[in-house]
């Protein structure tokens, strides 16, 4: 399915959804269970989110993700 022109990449979000709410990084690394610097490269668009985050991710975001969103992004 092709991504609507306007629609955030989920690693764009990721980023919106931690500055918008003053998250800590380097916290939100551990949680998710990856180094801060591997964290700063995902938010940059450098790496893919690791499919082991993903279940993290939508928990720690309140259900803000869908697991959806970061299936499209692997097609």
């Amino acid at each position: 399915m092709p991504r609507k022109s306007k629609e955030m990449l989920p690693h764009e979000k990721l980023k919106k959804y931690i500055d918008d709410n003053g998250i800590q990084k380097k916290w939100f690394a551990e949680k998710i269970g990856v180094k801060p610097q591997y964290l700063y490269l995902i938010l940059e668009g450098q790496r893919p989110i690791p499919k082991k985050c993903w279940l993290k991710i939508i928990e720690l975001t309140h259900k803000n993700f869908k697991l959806e969103e970061f299936l499209q992004d692997v097609e």
